[in-house]
């Protein structure tokens, strides 16, 4: 292995390049790179694994007729396609290679794309969740080649005259978007409706130029910031002594370790249908949430400072715990040895194991900051590991995941602007909630947290073909009664959570 970590690289090819298609026609493509191949493999042969969903509720200041806020928010799909044409892209497949590869259209050609890729609906109540499980269902490309498309929702109990709130889903591929980038390319495309709304803005282009906006591969920018690796034509010679392959080193150790200490859930066999995806999620409270943060950044047993993210891991591993509790005999799993006592029985999945497991995730997390080269060298180690991935995969050899994966998306404010003024200031455009989701095909679901106006959201994304939502609203509910232990003083906390015959956690 020490072979592959320390080959030289080369980060130029994924640069963008020009070619030109059979018909004489300009193109342009790009090599994926780093989890854009994962996200590839996962979807070509893992049944749609990974697909991404963007939903945004938009409550509008004034009321607009129906046919006025559709043709308004088609016209920016189109605005949004010159300005941020990898909305555009496709995936190719080359002699098992992913690129990426974007054909500029002629005007008649950008008009049936708007056609096929922004799709309106009406719903007797507006509810993007229920239109997520519907058309998470969608195999990615479509007939037509495309990967990407906007749903708009109207309620369609409301007079066409009196719109005031209406939806839009985003679905992709997940290669070109991740959760943070998405919400950026959302938040330029509301900027856009709300500046249309009270004046006429065409879309007066010459398709052919948009691709001067086609986004850099991100390791082509991360390319002025960290460590870089060492080109062919180098005589330099790689070795661990130097931060990049450092870094490799250190990752792909993590990597390997963690998945052959995976410790999750109990086990469920693999599903042989198409996954039927689904989200669930639980909010707390305006009160809870500020809690939460104001017990952060209190002094806490430790003396320690902890983020949200190293709460809300903790909070999941404990959960896992108590659906599959560990035995002595286990292997040495992630807080296991911080969860058994020296009998090997299960301590108490209390306050006290949240401050001592949270001390071994901070230290988990300072590791990875610690590296040199955390992102750069993605590329390279994406290509390495992508390898092993899809000849397991096309055999049908990746095992089933039960454990889970966890997104700390943060504050959605951070990337996702709350309201949206005309060309006059005046504010027309306000988001009153958001959610990210993805296809999760695995028996483990994907947990993810984020906050909006202060409200902290937990949320999950599991394939009900293998998990009922029942269970998954169980996992939420007792994710959300670990995270809140750290409201609680340590006198008067109770076992009201925990079974009095074995002093674990109850499940119902």
């Amino acid at each position: 292995m020490d072979d592959l970590l320390l080959a030289k690289f080369d980060l130029e090819q994924f640069q963008w390049k020009s070619f030109h298609t059979d018909d004489g026609a300009e193109a342009h493509i790009r090599l994926l790179a780093g989890g854009e191949c994962t996200h590839d493999i996962m979807n070509r042969h893992v049944q749609g694994d990974q697909t991404l969903f963007f939903a945004v509720y938009v409550d509008l200041a004034s009321a607009y007729e129906r046919a006025k806020i559709i043709d308004t928010c088609r016209d920016a799909w189109k605005w949004l396609r010159y300005y941020l044409p990898i909305i555009a892209c496709t995936i190719s497949v080359d002699d098992d290679t992913g690129r990426l590869e974007y054909h500029s259209p002629t005007p008649s050609g950008v008009d049936e794309w708007v056609a096929r890729t922004f799709i309106v609906h009406d719903q007797q109540v507006l509810d993007l969740n229920e239109l997520r499980t519907q058309v998470g269902q969608t195999r990615i490309p479509s007939a037509a080649g495309d990967q990407t498309w906007l749903h708009f929702v109207a309620n369609a109990s409301v007079a066409d005259d009196a719109i005031t709130r209406v939806g839009f889903l985003f679905q992709s591929h997940h290669a070109p978007f991740d959760g943070p980038g998405i919400k950026l390319v959302f938040s330029r495309y509301l900027t856009r409706v709300a500046s249309s709304l009270g004046s006429s803005m065409p879309c007066d282009f010459v398709w052919g130029s948009e691709v001067h906006n086609l986004i850099p591969c991100v390791y082509n920018i991360l390319s002025a910031l960290e460590p870089c690796p060492i080109p062919p034509h180098s005589g330099e010679q790689p070795s661990f002594g130097k931060p990049y392959y450092q870094s490799m080193q250190a990752i792909y150790s993590d990597v390997l370790k963690a998945s052959q200490n995976a410790y999750g859930f109990r086990p469920r066999p693999r599903d042989t249908r198409w996954p039927f995806c689904q989200r669930e999620e639980i909010v707390l409270s305006k009160r809870e949430s500020d809690m939460i943060l104001k017990r952060l950044k209190d002094a806490l047993p430790s003396q320690r400072s902890y983020t949200v993210t190293h709460l809300i891991h903790t909070a999941l591993a404990m959960v896992v715990m108590s659906d599959n509790p560990p035995e002595k005999n286990d292997l040495e799993s992630f807080l296991n040895n911080y969860s058994l006592d020296i009998l090997g029985e299960l301590l108490p999945l209390n306050r006290d194991l949240l401050f001592k497991a949270m001390d071994a995730i901070r230290d988990f997390y300072d590791n990875q900051r610690a590296v040199p080269a955390p992102l750069s060298c993605m590329a390279q180690l994406g290509q390495i590991m992508s390898v092993t991935m899809k000849d397991a995969a096309v055999a049908n050899l990746l095992p089933p995941n039960q454990c889970y994966m966890l997104s700390s998306d943060g504050v959605g404010e951070r990337y996702l602007q709350p309201t949206y003024a005309d060309q006059s200031g005046k504010t027309v455009l306000t988001v009153p909630k958001f959610f990210s989701s993805l296809n999760r095909n695995d028996p483990g679901p994907f947990f993810r947290v984020s906050s909006w106006k202060g409200l902290i959201e937990l949320s999950a994304d599991f394939n009900s073909n293998i998990v009922p939502k029942q269970e998954v609203r169980h996992h939420l509910t007792k994710w959300r009664e670990f995270i809140l232990l750290i409201t609680r003083d340590a006198e008067g906390l109770g076992n009201s959570a925990f079974s009095s015959s074995t002093g674990r956690l109850g499940i119902p």
